[in-house]
């Protein structure tokens, strides 16, 4: 071989080495901006990661098991659910059913998150006898989800800088390796992390997270986050339309709201209500009070949200000790850290603070159960509560998917757990509505394809839930959850418990107040701390002073011989002291009086006593006088024919019943011992009532006898009969002598009878 073509083979092959090389220099330098579906484009080269997927091992330990690692103990990355191996052992699965993947990275803490997404893949893959959910116009074609759940460390353990490059990593892994379809995000704030990943892969997120600056970041946020949760800025608005409806036009209701300023969620979450409050029109009475948790105000080395000088500082801009400004504000203070909340509100109690409301953001967290004693009346807000009623076509409730949680995972698990539902069965919703129209869905085409995986991504915007187990959910121009209001709770005894007076902390439930569709009470508003004490009552400061509830009611009964009136000014009531009874009058013994009364004790005058005592002694005389007169002729036939013994009776019967006035002069005022004056009255009605029978009872019964008597002596013939003497009176003489009485002189001696009496 000449030189010459030695020279040219060798410029050839040098050539093609230095386009091999900027071809790999090239491509070691490509973004990754495609969907990882695509296997056309460049993705960043797996050489770069630590590991691949098939590395990652399963991991040992269950959800719960991981969750409760303390915060020092080392947790490897590992793989805990991955539903493929399930999928690939359902012989119910045919050419009609296409298998969705999701993947999704948490920590090891991240138990809801992950186990909510877990129960939605289970109840989606076995719909239709183990088929599939089904899709398509003849609803003859089916989707299956595999779940591939990963945990990436122990965020506690590693640090915060290094967690994120863990989670990063993994989840970068298992796009490039598993290429899912979606991405089914975390609720922490580890939710940023994945967010520019996402956009680089071009795989949708259903976000867990609810501030507004997560969607609408121009630098961070990309179109292929979604939110399945409702915004947080939506948490106390409810609480507000409550204090606008009470104060109807008055816009002088004086409104604090109290802030962290380092957090999107507490910043953004109170900012709204004021926001909200200026367009309303309570513009000169709010006041917004924002301050760096994280920052030395002093340089004492303690960070504000731990610095308790510093708190009660924020704590009197809010509400101070003056007397003008410590009653009947409204508050809303997004705070985090028992420090903090403890701190603010021991220092409102101690400036002697009584609020028409207060809202917390941590009145809906484990700070109320630790805190009971204090959670009275006051509200907070979120996503979901327990009393919603929202249902779908696998559970009639969110409890009711919860509690099928806790007997599947063992623990009771929160709403965090319901959100990451929601997310799965949206992404199912997206793909039903997308193929509903269609003969012969082709899902595994419209995945690998960018262009139509584009189309299935705009298609999420116009997704419209009427009924889902989050309630109703559409998505606004930030592909928000906005298909219905937050869920708006105050803590409060519940109806069938409230005829109880003796309200303790454990009666106290955290109710729910709106949606009004959904809620189970009404808000109270204003609490009862503020609220004016009713007549014969008085504001009892050592309640406000000493009282763990804040928000409870601080009125008393007025103390015997004090009183309340229920006529008087409002603006001239002293409402911290009842006033003493005038001199000379009282409450007689009874506390919460609205007035005095002076006792006259009105008892029967000395006369009064003579004259009666006069009276009784002219009816005993009279009667004893009769009767003497009645014995002493009581052998005249007219005395006979009147009966002895019946007049003798009507003699004494006045003699009984006159002893009652004896019996009515005994009586006792009001000092004095009314033992003898109550067994005189008992006695009264007895002597009276007993005396008027005798008297009226022998008048009846002889007039009676003597009706008898000639009624039976004109049924005899020859109009005349012949009696013995016994017939007529008693006589204890059998020798009497017979006699003969005509009938008309019987008639005659039962009239001269009566003229007798």
């Amino acid at each position: 071989m000449s030189r010459r073509k030695r020279r040219r083979r060798r410029r050839l092959v040098m050539a093609w080495l230095d386009l091999v090389v900027l071809v790999l220099l090239v491509g070691s330098v490509v973004t990754p901006v495609s969907h990882a579906q695509d296997p056309q484009i460049n993705t960043t080269s797996s050489s770069l990661f630590p590991y691949s997927f098939e590395d990652l091992p399963r991991c040992h330990q269950t959800s719960a098991e991981l969750t409760a690692v303390n915060r020092t103990t080392a947790v490897d990355p590992c793989i805990l659910y991955d539903t493929l191996e399930e999928l690939s052992a359902n012989a119910t699965m045919s050419n009609v059913t296409t298998i969705i993947t999701v993947v999704g990275v948490f920590s090891s803490d991240s138990d809801n998150s992950r186990d909510g997404g877990m129960v939605a893949v289970q109840a989606l893959n076995a719909d239709n006898d183990g088929r599939g959910a089904a899709i398509g116009y003849y609803k003859d074609h089916y989707v299956q989800f595999r779940f591939l759940a990963g945990v990436a460390g122990n965020r506690n353990q590693l640090g915060p800088d290094a967690y994120a490059t863990a989670h990063q990593t993994m989840l970068r892994i298992l796009l490039e390796d598993v290429k899912p379809n979606y991405i089914l995000g975390t609720r922490s704030f580890d939710a940023a992390l994945e967010r520019p990943i996402a956009g680089e892969y071009r795989t949708m997120l259903l976000a867990q997270v609810g501030p507004q600056s997560f969607y609408t970041s121009s630098s961070e946020s990309n179109h292929h986050i979604f939110g399945a949760h409702i915004p947080s800025e939506g948490y106390g608005i409810p609480a507000f339309q409550a204090l606008r409806f009470a104060v109807n036009t008055d816009r002088q209701q004086p409104i604090r709201i109290v802030y962290r300023d380092r957090s999107e969620f507490f910043y953004s979450t109170c900012r709204a209500v004021y926001d909200r409050a200026m367009e309303e029109g309570f513009t000169q009475q709010t006041e917004a009070i924002e301050y760096n948790p994280n920052d030395d105000h002093d340089q004492d080395g303690i960070p504000n949200q731990d610095d308790i000088d510093f708190l009660q500082g924020v704590a009197d801009q809010a509400c101070s000790g003056n007397d003008d400004d410590n009653t009947g504000v409204a508050i809303w203070a997004c705070l985090m850290s028992d420090t903090e909340v403890n701190t603010v509100l021991d220092r409102w109690r101690h400036n002697g603070c009584r609020f028409n409301m207060l809202w917390l953001t941590v009145a809906s967290w484990a700070w109320a159960q630790r805190f009971p004693d204090m959670v009275p009346y006051i509200q907070s807000g979120g996503q979901w509560h327990k009393s919603m009623k929202y249902a779908d076509e696998y559970f009639d409730s969110g409890q009711a998917m919860l509690d099928h949680m806790t007997r599947q995972f063992g623990y009771v698990p929160s709403y965090s757990a319901l959100g990451a539902y929601h997310a799965i069965y949206l992404m199912y919703q997206n793909v039903r509505k997308f193929f509903q129209g269609k003969d012969h869905p082709q899902v595994a085409q419209v995945f690998a394809s960018p262009a139509q995986y584009e189309e299935l991504r705009r298609s999420m915007l116009d997704l419209s839930l009427p009924h889902t187990l989050y309630g109703p959910t559409s998505f606004d121009e930030h592909r928000r959850n906005a298909g219905r209001g937050s869920a708006g709770m105050q803590w409060d005894v519940p109806e069938q418990t409230t005829t109880t007076t003796n309200k303790t902390a454990d009666k106290f439930e955290l109710l729910l107040v709106s949606p009004i569709d959904q809620a189970t009470t009404a808000v109270r508003f204003p609490a009862p701390a503020a609220r004016s004490c009713p007549p014969g009552s008085f504001v009892n400061a050592s309640k406000i002073f000493n009282s763990t509830a804040l928000l409870e009611d601080k009125c008393d009964a007025c103390p015997v011989d004090t009183f309340q009136p229920d006529d008087e000014d409002d603006n001239h009531r002293n409402e911290y002291a009842c006033r003493p009874c005038p001199e000379g009058s009282g409450t007689d013994g009874e506390t919460g009086a609205t007035i005095c009364v002076q006792l006259q004790d009105n008892l029967v005058s000395a006369g009064l006593h003579v004259f009666g005592y006069l009276v009784m002694v002219v009816v005993f005389c009279l009667a004893i006088g009769f009767a003497v007169w009645t014995i002493i002729h009581r052998e005249d036939p007219v005395v006979r024919i009147g009966q002895v013994e019946f007049l003798l009776l009507i003699c004494l019967g006045p003699i009984i019943s006159s002893s009652s006035i004896a019996l009515l002069s005994v009586q006792a005022g009001s000092l004095d011992d009314e033992s003898n004056a109550n067994r005189a009255c008992k006695a009264l009605p007895w002597l009276y009532t007993t005396g008027w029978m005798l008297q009226y009872g022998s008048l009846s019964a002889k007039s009676y006898r003597m009706y008898s008597t000639m009624k039976a002596a004109e049924t005899m013939q020859g109009g005349r009969t012949a009696r013995k003497s016994s017939d007529v009176v008693s006589s204890g003489s059998a020798a009497t002598p017979s006699f003969t009485i005509d009938v008309n002189e019987a008639r005659l001696a039962t009239a001269d009878d009566d003229r007798l009496l």
